[in-house]
Parts: C-alpha cells; sequence; structure tokens
C-alpha cells in the first residue's frame, strides 16, 4: 500500500506564503552557484511532516540546498532551504519547509509569484580550496553552517535535477505549487557533506532533525526556472488531485 503524509496544511496556514500572479513565463539566471547536502532524517514523525498529497521517500531525508543566482527578474540574489524529498504520484521532488533569501525583492518575488516560504536574512556560498561552503543568518543568528569536503569530478548526467512542491495560500485555497527547474552545468563536484550548524526551527519546523550524512555535491553553470504549470490539492492524492495550468490562466 501506499504511504502518504498526514499533515493537516490547516494547522500551519498563518505561516504559509499567499500568492498573487503566478510564474507565468520561465526565468533564467547566469553565474550561478549551488551546494547541496543530503542527509538522512529521524523518521519517528515522516509522516507528519508531509501533506497527504505526498509519499515520503524511505528512509526519509533532506537537502539542504543553497543557491547563488547571478541574475534573476529582480536582480542577483542567494537563497538557503531545507526541502523533504518525495514523490507527488510517479513525480519525484522537494517539499520545501522552509527558505531564506538574502533580499527583500527576491523574498517578495519567491513568495507571491511561487509560493517559496522565504524569509528575509543573510545567505553565502563560497568555493574553496577543499570544495564548497555556505551559510545563512536570521535576525543576526547563524542558522545553517554546512560544506563539502574532499570533492571528486562527476558527470553533469549523474545530476538529478528536482521539483520543488512548495505549500502556499492560491486565491482561497491552500495548494502545492510545483516549480521545475533545470540547469546548463559548466563545473560539478561531489563530495562528504558535512552540517555544523542547523536550526530546522528557523527553516519552519523544528522537526526536522538531520540524523546520517549522504553526499554533498557543487555545481557551477546557469540555471532556468519554468512557469508554474501544476498546482497540487494537498489533502489528495496527487494522482487524483493535480490542476494542470494553461498559461492563460497565470497571468
Amino acid at each position: 500500500m501506499p504511504i502518504f503524509g498526514t499533515l493537516d496544511p490547516e494547522k500551519i496556514a498563518e505561516r504559509l506564503p499567499v500568492t498573487g500572479n503566478l510564474a507565468d513565463e520561465p526565468w533564467e539566471s547566469e553565474q550561478v552557484q549551488t551546494l547541496t547536502v543530503s542527509y538522512e532524517v529521524e523518521d519517528t514523525q515522516r509522516l507528519e511532516l508531509l501533506p497527504p498529497a505526498l509519499h515520503p521517500s524511505i528512509p526519509l531525508y533532506a537537502h539542504v540546498m543553497v543557491r547563488v543566482h547571478g541574475s534573476s527578474p529582480v536582480g542577483a540574489f542567494n537563497l538557503a532551504e531545507v526541502r523533504l524529498m518525495t514523490r507527488a504520484g510517479s513525480h519525484y521532488g522537494g517539499y520545501t519547509i522552509g527558505a531564506i533569501v538574502n533580499t527583500a525583492d527576491a523574498e517578495s518575488f519567491l513568495r507571491e509569484r511561487y509560493g517559496w516560504a522565504a524569509r528575509l536574512g543573510e545567505v553565502e556560498l563560497n568555493e574553496r580550496h577543499y570544495g564548497a561552503q555556505a551559510s545563512a543568518r536570521l535576525d543576526g543568528q547563524t542558522v545553517l553552517d554546512m560544506s563539502l569536503t574532499h570533492p571528486q569530478p562527476i558527470t553533469p548526467s549523474d545530476m538529478l535535477i528536482t521539483a520543488g512542491f512548495h505549500l502556499a495560500h492560491v486565491g482561497n485555497q491552500m495548494r502545492l505549487i510545483q516549480s521545475e527547474p533545470s540547469y546548463s552545468i559548466d563545473v560539478v563536484q561531489r563530495g562528504r557533506p558535512r552540517v555544523t550548524t542547523i536550526d530546522t526551527a528557523a527553516f519552519g519546523d523544528a522537526r526536522v532533525k538531520l540524523t546520517h550524512p549522504i553526499v554533498a555535491t557543487y555545481l557551477r553553470g546557469s540555471f532556468t526556472l519554468g512557469r508554474v504549470r501544476f498546482l497540487i490539492d494537498p489533502m489528495q492524492p496527487a494522482t487524483a488531485g493535480t490542476q494542470r495550468i494553461d498559461e492563460s490562466e497565470t497571468s
């Protein structure tokens, strides 16, 4: 039998983004860097972390991602986010617990156009001689410090790029908004993950507890985020509750 999440979205409704006009065209960003650290997550409450539309990975694991955008419709910005890896039907992706961005324009853009649960803070990502290091701060406090060490080059085809699922208010309903990224990769490395600091409560849910490290990846290239094409009813299996949006409906 399929396993579904049991989170009641009404219990977190007050902290969910409120969307305006959903993104109706793709945008591309040059000079992009992304550091992703993967860890298994304590799974005693794994079903309570996800809405019923989504299936948890087994074992449950998280992607902690920091991305530098050299350009966007609202200028350059940096983003840090925590995602739980799931499936919506047969579509593999990450359910966003929360995110931090370093410009107010990016915060508004991501929340209103994609339902991204972003908060304004400080985010940095730097390539180092030993790999890469990233951090995030909220209200002057470090809430994330992570790194990739012992990097080894891999081929771009070895990278699995996944969709994002963002729970948000869309009109008078709550919906999972599916965001669909793609990359043109110039450099990609795989290495050992290390998280020295993470405050998952600052990202949105203290119940997300990292346990065992899996892998870290670092890439440079360009990034494209597609227009919003799908909305998912969080209370139904995605196979039954997914709505496809025509281009004319997003504007």
